[in-house]
């Protein structure tokens, strides 16, 4: 049965469409924030700024979640496929039902009469591990169209050179992450905040860093498991008491796990290795503008998914 949310729910085109906008979103907020920051302006002032010259893309970003969040896109599309059916296919339709309906009346008068058979003892008679086993493999995995999943983790960040002289060594990272993910089984986007905490084994210290992940997923069911794969672009603002600021942007590809425990309740692992670049502005390393450095990252997850 097909569903109407697929134009922005679960079709691949349209995920990637509005991924690569989303993308180019971030972009612009992050180039200009860095070049009116050059300038001396403050936080707010820069935020005001972008948002104001910026306008037509904010008002389409908020079309796009509120589409996204609109119930008429959950609803379940109530026209079948082929529904221009001829008379006498319907009568034979309605014939094979009303048999149906008989065999099926005429099997719970046989159960009943069985079951009353059937003395308590074995009315009380537990199911074996065979059957409970076969019950659990059969029971059907409810995906809601969006899910929200806090997770935290560690990040490992290989070193980089920013200019010949100067790297920044290999970082380790605490990672919290809020993910939003709109779509069930298929295709699904994400979009989710993220919180790292880094630290340095040279001069460079700690960091704070905030960004966002956009990325898209295709989740799957395998017994009582939820995998899935997919890739994305994390970008983070970087904060820190030896350097004025600095960036970083990674394309990730996570793939992950839902282990569903018992009904709703369950586990995600993650494991996601990455590849970007990390910028670096700071006077006290003789980096008067915005050096970059690449280099491999990878890291690991847990948390939960809800509804």
């Amino acid at each position: 049965m097909l569903s109407s949310y697929y134009v922005l729910g679960n079709d691949f085109f349209a995920h990637c469409v509005i991924f690569l906008y989303l993308c180019n979103f971030a972009d612009r907020y992050i180039c200009n924030y860095l070049n009116y920051m050059d300038n001396g302006r403050s936080i707010i002032n820069c935020v005001w700024f972008i948002m104001k010259n910026h306008l037509f893309d904010n008002i389409f970003l908020l079309a796009i979640v509120l589409c996204w969040f609109s119930p008429s896109f959950a609803q379940e599309d109530s026209q079948p496929e082929g529904s221009s059916v001829t008379s006498s296919e319907t009568r034979s339709e309605e014939a094979l039902l009303e048999n149906e309906a008989g065999q099926l009346h005429a099997a719970k008068d046989i159960a009943e009469i069985s079951d009353k058979e059937k003395n308590t003892d074995e009315d009380d008679k537990e199911l074996d591990y065979a059957e409970k086993i076969k019950l659990v493999s059969n029971r059907d995995i409810h995906i809601p169209w969006f899910t929200m999943s806090p997770t935290v983790g560690y990040g490992f960040f290989m070193h980089s050179n920013l200019k010949p002289g100067v790297n920044i060594d290999n970082r380790h990272a605490l990672i919290v992450k809020y993910s939003f993910n709109l779509g069930g089984r298929g295709f699904s986007s994400e979009i989710a905040p993220v919180y790292q905490y880094e630290e340095s084994s040279n001069g460079f210290g700690t960091f704070h860093a905030v960004g966002l992940y956009i990325g898209i997923n295709w989740r799957w069911r395998w017994w009582n498991f939820v995998p899935s794969a997919g890739f994305g672009i994390k970008t983070n603002y970087l904060m820190g008491e030896n350097i004025e600021y600095g960036v970083e942007i990674y394309g990730r590809f996570p793939v992950s796990l839902t282990w569903y425990l018992a009904g709703n309740f369950n586990l995600i692992l993650e494991f996601a290795p990455s590849y970007g670049v990390v910028g670096i502005k700071s006077e006290k390393f003789n980096l008067d503008e915005l050096h970059l450095g690449h280099g491999f990252a990878i890291d690991f997850n847990i948390g939960t998914r809800f509804p």
